[in-house]
């Protein structure tokens, strides 16, 4: 798996991408609001990101996840 820094290269908000943040693994899907702001819902399991209207997921927004050194890599079905 190659994992890129945050800060350095911006994910497809299409994808639905691994993200390393201060030593734990989420599932995460980007989005991107009317403002260009780009803001990340995160989750334990793979299955909350497909339906997020029914969910209720913890949003972070780019700046906060640069803060926190995080690291992404594109999630591929084994």
């Amino acid at each position: 798996m190659y994992w890129q820094s945050l800060k350095k290269i911006k994910p497809d908000p299409q994808k639905i991408l691994f993200l390393h943040v201060n030593g734990i693994c989420y599932f995460a899907k980007a989005a991107i609001l009317r403002d260009g702001q780009m803001i990340f819902a995160v989750s334990y399991t793979f299955k909350a990101l497909l339906d997020i209207k029914n969910e209720m997921l913890p949003f972070f927004t780019f700046e906060q996840l640069c803060r926190r050194n995080a690291f992404w890599s594109l999630y591929s079905k084994p």
